[in-house]
């Protein structure tokens, strides 16, 4: 059997991938906590001091879940011999199939990103605060970017407040980053003084994933790619989807150790009423909530109301 065949049904047939939500589900449903949740903390940056509210996180992770397609139009610019030639418009056609769904994937990653970098700031007044209270440790070393500052946070986390199959969706990024990095030999200098066994090492991937993107280093189109590797394709993209779910699962972890309780008016509403409906969102709505939310189970979010009358 063709290996590139046999690794994506191995990959399809796992059951714990199998256990967890699609992608834009689970981003939708994250999105929603972070808007329930409402919470705010002051970040000081170098424009000086601002409110940093879990809402923006959602927001950006529920266009992220909302997206659906990011149009490529491969025959916009095409010649008059895509009219009279098939083999040019088969390829016209390939190519509008293929970096549209690429594209999507990229797009989708960025909002994540934005998502991430929000929830840095959210985090990093906690760092502070932990610095404070070992300044006087000759060990510690004051961090200054709040990326490198939540990854800090992350590796002070225990186990059993990770997200769960956390290490195995991490380890889902990593195989796909080994790849890529192989195929490309680009820079991992931001992986340096990293270990695999840190929980905050998926985030260091994303982060260099990241940088790889904004720096122009990632492979696009037809600079690096030759469009008849759709397998070379698959690839970027499959990378491009497991950063996305890592991205979310981390965001997860920090945002449950880091907020305090629910503030928004629409949670509030909901614990000032009464029926059975509003006592099932109740019982499954909680900071807990955030370690599972991106597995498939009977609560949702979105539509919390409907399964709790059934109940």
């Amino acid at each position: 059997m063709d290996p590139k065949k046999q690794s994506v049904q191995k990959t399809s047939k796992c059951p714990i991938c199998s256990s967890l939500r699609p992608l834009s589900d689970h981003l939708y449903e994250m999105a929603m906590f972070c808007t329930y949740l409402d919470n705010s903390n002051i970040y000081s940056g170098s424009d000086g001091p601002r409110e940093v509210h879990t809402l923006v996180i959602g927001n950006w992770l529920r266009l992220a879940g909302q997206l659906e397609s990011v149009k490529i139009n491969a025959w916009k610019y095409a010649g008059e011999d895509a009219l009279w030639c098939g083999t040019a418009a088969d390829r016209y056609d390939i190519d509008t199939k293929i970096f549209t769904k690429y594209s999507t994937a990229l797009t989708r990653f960025i909002y994540i990103c934005y998502a991430l970098e929000e929830t840095y700031r959210f985090c990093s007044s906690s760092y502070i605060e932990f610095a404070r209270n070992n300044h006087k440790d000759l060990n510690f070393k004051r961090l200054r970017k709040p990326s490198v500052q939540s990854a800090f946070l992350v590796d002070q986390l225990t186990t059993s407040e990770l997200p769960n199959s956390f290490l195995h969706i991490i380890g889902n990024l990593n195989f796909y980053f080994v790849k890529y990095i192989d195929q490309y030999k680009l820079d991992t200098s931001g992986l340096k003084g990293v270990t695999k066994e840190s929980h905050s090492y998926g985030l260091h991937l994303v982060r260099n994933l990241r940088n790889h993107i904004a720096h122009g280093a990632f492979p696009l189109m037809n600079d690096f790619i030759d469009p008849d590797d759709t397998y070379i394709i698959s690839e970027l993209i499959n990378l491009l989807l497991h950063a996305s779910r890592s991205a979310t699962i981390y965001i997860q972890a920090l945002i449950k150790r880091h907020c305090q309780n629910f503030k928004s008016h629409e949670y509030l509403a909901i614990e000032g009423a009464y029926g059975e409906e509003f006592d099932y969102f109740l019982e499954n709505c909680t900071l807990k909530y955030a370690l599972t939310l991106h597995l498939t189970q009977p609560f949702c979010l979105c539509s919390w109301m409907d399964s709790g009358n059934k109940n």
